[in-house]
């Protein structure tokens, strides 16, 4: 009976409790559902009217909105710099000595000895290779007495026309004397035959031997300028011609002096042709003979890197892992067949030297434009007109530009307002007057 007692008494307590708690509850609802219905008659009355219909269809989804979503695209934009837009270039390089010669023989003759080997150094004016000099020696002393010879003929010529001139001179000198005696005698005998003295015949045989007198005066005055024309022509003449044999002994020393062939310049023998007894020709080349000092690097790059490099002055030259400065030193004014401009330069010296004739790689930078450099993906065109999309406002404003230069990715273009960003990476289906929201922003490098 006791635990009957107390379980009646547990129960009503456990009823008691439901009750107790299901009234704060019902309150609660109760509550919600007249702040519902205010907020309903608040409302416009298709808005009540569409949450009084769901009410009674007992719809459990909240209300649509009064207005549609707008779409926000995500976009990241890069602020341009202003700078020059630079590449690095390089061209194939071909690697020559300063100077190099192709030493021709001055005159013909057997190879007697060569004195220095392919790659031998050698000084300026040593001899490098020795020609046969017997037949030259010959033809010098032949020379030699040719020119004693018209010396001698000279001298004899002179002395002849000296004493010839002497002569002349004196029989000038005893026509006249005679002349002037007939002159008076025929004078004389003129006034004795007025007077009666002498006939008439006598008086012509004075004016004859007047006549003879006058003739040979006139033959002694002949001699004369005969003798005084032999001093100045004939005399000339053996002058040129003991002349004539002093170039001639010249000629024979200078062809034996071309017997011994030598090295133009300080430098090292790159390729002997010939060997000993062998014969040469004159003008056939003996030796190549390059110089030692300066290197030359000689490349081929278009006009307008031509015209930069020019300006700039230096450049790197590089053979077997290593860098050689070198200057620009001059370049041909005209493109050749392929359109390029040969430019040379001067490598400087270095311990290490690139071996003459190799092939090298030359590196240069050149400026292809300045403007506002910018990502080359970031760069529309259409029509050829080029234009970018710029952030402004939340709203994707596109915007024309002058492209001016572009590589390697990058651009430089003209066009774009000051603290301008621009939309890079460019989505493909992004349009003009979107919605954007800028979530990352860097500036052009």
């Amino acid at each position: 009976m006791a635990t009957s007692g107390r379980r009646a008494r547990s129960g009503r307590r456990a009823r008691s409790g439901r009750r107790a708690a299901a009234v704060p509850v019902l309150a609660l609802a109760l509550t919600l559902g007249l702040s519902a219905c205010g907020g309903r008659q608040a409302g416009s009355g298709a808005a009540g009217s569409s949450a009084r219909a769901d009410a009674a269809s007992g719809a459990s989804g909240p209300p649509q909105a009064a207005q549609a979503s707008v779409d926000v695209r995500s976009v990241r934009v890069v602020q341009p710099r202003r700078g020059n837009l630079t590449a690095q270039r390089s061209a194939s390089v071909t690697v020559d000595p300063e100077k190099s010669s192709l030493v021709a023989a001055g005159t013909s003759g057997r190879v007697a000895k060569v004195l220095h080997n392919e790659g031998s150094p050698v000084e300026a004016g040593e001899t490098v290779v020795q020609l046969d000099t017997v037949s030259l020696e010959l033809q010098v002393r032949n020379a030699q007495t040719a020119l004693e010879s018209a010396k001698i003929t000279l001298d004899k010529a002179e002395k002849a026309a000296g004493e010839g001139l002497t002569q002349a001179q004196a029989a000038l000198d005893a026509a006249k004397a005679q002349l002037g005696l007939a002159q008076t005698q025929v004078a004389n005998g003129e006034k004795l035959y007025q007077a009666g003295g002498i006939s008439a015949t006598d008086l012509d045989n004075l004016r004859a031997q007047l006549a003879q007198a006058r003739s040979g005066y006139q033959q002694a005055q002949n001699a004369v300028d005969k003798a005084n024309r032999a001093q100045s022509e004939d005399l000339q003449l053996q002058k040129l011609q003991v002349q004539q044999a002093q170039i001639q002994l010249d000629q024979a020393r200078h062809t034996l002096s071309d017997a011994s062939i030598t090295a133009p310049f300080a430098g090292a023998v790159a390729d002997m042709r010939v060997a000993e007894g062998e014969f040469v020709g004159v003008g056939s080349t003996v030796f190549r003979l390059v110089s030692t000092g300066s290197q030359l690097a000689r490349f081929d790059v278009p006009p307008q890197d031509a015209q930069q490099l020019r300006a700039q002055g230096l450049v790197q030259v590089s053979y077997g892992g290593l860098d050689y400065a070198a200057q620009v030193i001059r370049s041909t004014e005209v493109p050749g067949s392929s359109r390029l401009v040969q430019l040379t330069a001067r490598i400087y010296p270095s311990k290490t030297r690139i071996p003459t004739g190799a092939t090298a790689q030359v590196s240069y930078q050149v400026t292809l434009g300045s403007g506002q450099l910018l990502p080359a993906d970031a760069i529309q065109t259409d029509n050829g007109e080029s234009t970018v999309l710029l952030a402004q406002g939340g709203i994707a404003a596109r915007t024309r530009v002058q492209l001016v230069a572009e590589v390697g990715g990058q651009a430089a273009v003209e066009g774009l307002p000051e603290g301008a960003r621009v939309i890079d990476p460019l989505p493909s289906d992004l349009l003009a007057g979107a919605h954007v929201k800028v979530v990352g922003s860097t500036t052009s490098p």
